[in-house]
């Protein structure tokens, strides 16, 4: 997937006439400021060092634990690590690093969910 195709699906999930740099949806800063007031439960951000939104996705749990909320980030690192590589039931059947990082991420939802 490339960036270009990234943005296409990205206007596609905002309202019509808002721009993928200010709105809430997609915005980390624009996030933050929407969710100052709010009363959110702990929340379990998972990113993947590979994947195209890996920075947008660090800045969002940056943002909201800047705005006060409790955020824990998990970042699975490795070679071919990228978007819900632990969905690709190939890969972490055939890639002893994916495989290793989805049992990470298994056991770092489990703590996660064990402490709230």
């Amino acid at each position: 997937m490339t960036q270009e195709t990234v943005d296409k699906f990205v206007m596609l999930a905002l309202p019509v006439g808002t721009t993928g740099r200010d709105h809430p949806y997609t915005s980390p800063a624009a996030a933050a400021r929407a969710a100052e007031g709010a009363r959110l439960p702990p929340m379990l951000l998972m990113v993947a060092e590979e994947d195209m939104l890996r920075d947008p996705q660090v800045e969002y749990g940056e943002a909201m634990a800047r705005a006060g909320k409790a955020v824990e980030t998990v970042v699975s690192r490795g070679r071919g690590i990228g978007h819900i590589f632990y969905l690709n039931w190939f890969a972490v059947e055939s890639d002893p690093v994916a495989a290793t990082r989805a049992r990470e991420l298994v056991d770092a939802v489990k703590s996660f969910v064990d402490s709230h």
